[in-house]
């Protein structure tokens, strides 16, 4: 059996006080680091820290604040944006607003407001660095692609209904007016400028269908639909330009879903 000197026993137990001295100290740093982070950054999302002020951005919806750094991360990597920073966002909201100051005192067209408030320039940012992935999604993508999701999609690019039916406005029980309406392709713009309401109301009706409101004024309006025929598809070549619009934005959103789900996120806020 081997014996152990009363020296060595004593470098042993220095030993064991010394690492266990370095154990405590990388305990309560890593603690002390971890504090310090939540006061600067609350929530940190692929090494990324958001900030308390761009966590308000978003009435302090985390799932939305995460959201939104993952489409700043995301275009930063494919080389479509500078890497996103509240310091530099400051920085550039400052510069911007001084030149549309500039631009306000020269006389000069100007859109938009004077000067943007750090929300407004915020989404402003977001909406940029969205349409610019959405821009680079597009230059990949192949008409095949395209075609087949138009073919299964067509209830989105439907030509509208042709919808006739009586209109009739009441007042104290006594019919006051009355008259057809009919509701097609060539006229649905239009309509629409003048009164969606009254057109939403009558592309919900159905053959045989009625719908009866009433108004401030104490008016009873009613539509009953005498017929609807069938508006059809509209051809590819008629719709490709949305059709590209809907797939990229498909296309996008199921990509960020996935980015989102991969992230690696600290939430310092949770309790």
């Amino acid at each position: 059996m081997k014996r152990f000197s009363i020296r060595e026993k004593k470098l042993n137990r220095k030993k064991q006080v010394v690492i266990g001295g370095i154990v405590l100290l990388l305990f309560f740093g890593f603690f002390l680091i971890k504090n310090l982070l939540a006061m600067e950054y609350p929530l940190i999302v692929d090494g990324k820290g958001i900030t308390q002020e761009e966590i308000r951005f978003h009435n302090h919806d985390i799932d939305r604040a995460i959201r939104s750094r993952v489409i700043f991360n995301w275009a930063a990597k494919e080389g479509l944006a500078d890497e996103f920073s509240y310091e530099t966002f400051q920085k550039s909201l400052k510069t911007e607003n001084k030149e549309r100051k500039e631009i306000k005192q020269k006389g000069e067209p100007l859109y938009g407001p004077v000067e943007f408030t750090p929300m407004q320039y915020y989404k402003r940012q977001l909406g940029e660095y969205e349409r610019s992935l959405k821009d680079h999604m597009m230059k990949r993508v192949e008409k095949k692609e395209l075609y087949e999701f138009y073919k299964t999609h067509q209830e989105n690019f439907k030509e509208v209904d042709t919808v006739c039916a009586e209109y009739t406005v009441r007042q104290d029980g006594r019919e006051i007016y009355k008259e057809s309406v009919i509701l097609d392709k060539n006229n649905i713009r239009a309509k629409m400028e003048f009164d969606e309401e009254f057109v939403n109301r009558l592309l919900l009706l159905e053959e045989g269908g009625k719908v009866i409101w009433s108004t401030a004024q104490g008016e009873e309006k009613e539509l009953y639909c005498t017929s609807r025929e069938d508006g059809g598809y509209l051809s590819y070549e008629e719709v490709s330009g949305a059709v590209l619009e809907q797939y990229i934005a498909n296309k996008f959103e199921v990509e960020l879903q996935k980015r989102i789900s991969e992230s690696n996120v600290w939430n310092f806020m949770k309790k």
